[in-house]
């Protein structure tokens, strides 16, 4: 069902009022996950999801009945200020907001991913890199991310062959096309490299500035119902998955685990995916 313009522009008005009835009732007890079957909606790109098996798992450690609804959006900061989501991972430039709480987490590691046979493994150098077919994510005139500008400083500029409409896609198109797909390395490796690619170095120094560091977007609420404040010290103490996470064989993917140092694993919480529009996502 598709929200008309004034359903939608009453969106944050009636999330508002719901959160204070739930407030009223609660009164100021806290949160208790175990006797809750709300649900946490998360608003992301597909880049992010696979980051954030971690949260998934805490949440269904904590609550049994919890479940997680994924929505992909290119609006993510929107998504939170209109209450459409509790939370927004993301990457980017973020905004400062006095309505948003931001929590900046660690930089992840680029690199190149490089179908199997590809003349950039023997040498990945940044001739080899400009010169090969690339695959870019997002529409034919948005070459203007950090990996272009070090490109173009160095004098280079690389030859893109596909426009992907999202990561995955664009991952997928790089291993069948022969092209090469730079991206950040985490969110593809978690459990080993992607089938039929390599990952390789990048051909220059790629240690980007801190506002495309992965972020986690929460509501700053005054006062807060139980739940948002339950919910906030999840994401506060939440540790996105990257290298130093326990790697884990896809046969046991969805079987919460904690590895010998206490740290959580992916986990089993009730999760679904819908795309931007609201139909089911693949």
């Amino acid at each position: 069902m598709t929200l008309t313009p004034i359903a939608q522009a009453m969106t944050p008005q009636v999330a508002q009022v719901s959160a204070s009835v739930g407030a009223l009732f609660e009164g100021n007890r806290p949160f208790d996950p175990t006797q809750s079957n709300r649900t946490i909606r998360i608003a992301t790109r597909d880049i992010c999801v696979p980051l954030l098996t971690p949260l998934i798992a805490e949440v269904s450690r904590a609550g049994p009945g919890l479940s997680v609804e994924i929505k992909e959006s290119s609006r993510i900061q929107a998504s939170v200020v209109a209450s459409e989501a509790h939370i927004g991972p993301g990457f980017g430039p973020i905004k400062q907001s006095a309505t948003l709480a931001v929590r900046l987490v660690r930089n992840l590691t680029w690199c190149v991913f490089a179908p199997l046979g590809h003349r950039y493994i023997a040498a990945p150098n940044a001739e080899r890199w400009a010169a090969a077919a690339h695959v870019l994510v997002g529409a034919r005139n948005h070459q203007t991310g950090p990996v272009e500008a070090k490109a173009k400083a160095m004098g280079l500029e690389r030859h893109v062959s596909c426009y992907a409409p999202n990561f995955t896609a664009a991952l997928g198109l790089a291993a069948k096309c022969g092209a090469l797909f730079t991206s950040l390395k985490e969110p593809f490796c978690l459990n080993g490299p992607p089938p039929g690619m390599v990952v390789c170095p990048m051909p220059f120094t790629a240690d980007f500035a801190m506002p495309y560091a992965p972020a986690i977007l929460t509501l700053r609420k005054a006062g807060g119902d139980p739940f948002e404040t339950w919910l906030s010290g999840i994401c506060q103490s939440f540790e996105i998955a990257g290298d130093h996470h326990p790697r884990i064989p896809p046969s046991e993917s969805t079987v919460p685990r904690i590895d010998q140092t206490g740290r959580l694993g992916i986990g089993s919480a009730s999760c679904r995916n819908i795309s931007d529009d609201g139909s089911p996502g693949q």
